[in-house]
């Protein structure tokens, strides 16, 4: 099970994009961490997970896509299941608990539970052998799943009921916050399908106010390639959908400067800077930037084309 170890003596310069995509975890919706490569997105989501999982009232999922899985949402969730499931308290009480909501589930993940559950029940058992039973559930799921796509030629998301049904599970279980975090999304094999969960997702809010959704991209300002660059779109098309979601972009003070002085700005910058892209990066053939940043914690204004800071 990946596990959040706290590199607070090796952690500079991010303190406030924790604090912000901490306080991003407590509400529904979705935060698309956009940063180039080496700048520490993978790093700060981390501490942010760790930091939430800490306070006590979150159970986190998170997977990095290497582009080989069936499907980076489910085994994300896959993820989350092992947090919440290894727990030994916790997962007496979903034992106990989980056929109250049975009902709700769709047939294949009620199956699915209702199995996992069968096989941790009154027994004494070891992480490692919840954790293997968790995975062999989840992995028979996507099997499942590919049987019914062309053959099992098709790689398998995880379908937006089969998802929700999983998700509402634990969050009313355990009463936990859920926060999903989909590092290296830009590899994940399956985005095209993602991304249609995804949207489907954030167009029922309603019915996700116990989840929030991190996608980590390489930006593809300085990492372009195919899969990078169709990433960065979906992500935006996914920022259009909904208020509750956003683009966040890591950048550090040097770049900051170059992009405002591209757009002709005399801004004093102060020192720390960290952007929250609220818009697109290009419209027509000029950049256009509409974003906020954070100044050394004070707020102030740079007029000129939307740019906060």
């Amino acid at each position: 099970m990946e596990t959040f170890p706290d590199r607070g003596d090796q952690f500079f310069g991010r303190e406030a994009d924790v604090r912000i995509l901490k306080d991003r975890a407590q509400h529904p919706g979705l935060t698309a961490v956009v940063a180039r490569p080496l700048m520490g997105k993978t790093w700060t989501l981390n501490e942010v997970a760790r930091r939430l999982l800490e306070e006590g009232r979150y159970l986190v999922g998170y997977h990095e896509s290497r582009a080989a899985e069936s499907s980076h949402l489910l085994y994300a969730v896959s993820n989350l299941y092992t947090r919440w499931l290894t727990n030994s308290t916790m997962r007496d009480q979903a034992i106990s608990l989980w056929k109250r909501h049975e009902a709700h589930l769709v047939p294949r993940i009620g199956q699915m539970v209702g199995t996992l559950f069968g096989t941790l029940a009154g027994k004494t058992t070891t992480t490692e052998r919840v954790a293997a039973a968790i995975r062999t559930a989840f992995d028979g799921l996507a099997e499942a799943q590919k049987d019914l796509l062309s053959g099992g030629i098709q790689i398998a998301p995880l379908a937006y009921d089969e998802a929700l049904s999983l998700t509402s599970l634990v969050a009313e279980i355990s009463g936990s916050r859920v926060v999903l975090i989909l590092d290296a999304w830009e590899k994940s094999p399956s985005i095209s399908s993602e991304y249609a969960t995804l949207e489907a997702f954030l167009k029922h809010q309603d019915d996700w106010r116990h989840t929030h959704v991190f996608l980590a991209i390489r930006n593809l300002e300085f990492a372009s390639t195919k899969v990078n660059d169709e990433a960065y779109r979906w992500a935006h098309n996914l920022r259009s959908l909904n208020p509750a979601s956003i683009i966040y972009l890591v950048l550090g003070g040097d770049l900051m400067q170059g992009l405002l002085t591209l757009q002709g700005l005399q801004c004093d910058l102060g020192l720390e800077l960290r952007g929250m892209v609220t818009t697109g990066l290009a419209h027509g053939s000029a950049p256009h930037f509409q974003v906020t940043v954070r100044a050394d914690d004070h707020l102030s204004y740079c007029p000129g084309i939307g740019v906060h800071f």
